[in-house]
């Protein structure tokens, strides 16, 4: 809160380990809907989408508190080694601030699109409806079609998958590829926002 005006939402991050146990799913919505994004995608939105066959083992930003112009993935997850990547698979699936990577919105069809909203829906769901308002007000106001969605790795639930979206105010980033795609991490950010760090600077 920022002279009782501001809330700042973000980072806002979600984990589940397991990712799915028995019937148990916690973060089964934000799974499904990047799911049934890629696969409702048609042959040329899929080509744009997909930036590598391989997802890194957490974030491509890998949980930094401030982030760089680009960000790479860490060859292994902090403290596990159950997956490993090489420097050629960072450097695919690079996070480039000025550079959104994957399929942009103003390029998807209309069924795409409705796909796209409801998955980017899911994150703005996390707060409360007010506030949720004001974050659909901020990233409209940035370019609603600027947002980019971004995908890598198996197109299942059964291998290590990963997707993003990216726009000016935004960036989410979705990680099931540890524990045999079995360790879920799933982040809402503003690069710009986050911690309220550029409010507080301003104060």
């Amino acid at each position: 809160m920022i002279g009782q005006e501001r809330v700042i939402s973000t980072p806002c991050l979600f984990g589940s380990e397991p990712g799915r146990f028995g019937p148990l799913r916690p973060l089964a919505e934000e799974e499904d809907l990047g799911f049934a994004l890629l696969e409702g995608l048609d042959d040329d939105e899929r080509r744009a989408a997909v930036i590598h066959a391989v997802s890194p083992p957490d974030f491509a930003t890998a949980c930094r508190s401030e982030l760089g112009a680009v960000e790479r993935p860490a060859l292994h997850g902090d403290g596990r080694r159950d997956v490993l990547i090489t420097a050629a698979d960072a450097e695919a699936l690079r996070w480039e601030r000025d550079h959104p990577r994957g399929l942009a919105v103003a390029d998807m069809g209309e069924a795409s699109r409705r796909r796209f909203r409801e998955l980017l829906g899911c994150y703005l769901n996390r707060v409360p409806a007010a506030w949720r308002t004001r974050e659909e007000e901020r990233i409209e106001g940035a370019g609603f079609e600027r947002l980019h969605f971004a995908w890598a790795g198996a197109d299942d639930y059964e291998g290590g998958h990963y997707y993003r979206i990216q726009g000016p105010v935004t960036l989410v980033e979705f990680n099931n590829t540890e524990g045999d795609a079995n360790h879920i991490h799933s982040v809402w950010r503003d690069p710009g926002l986050d911690f309220a760090r550029e409010l507080l600077v301003k104060e």
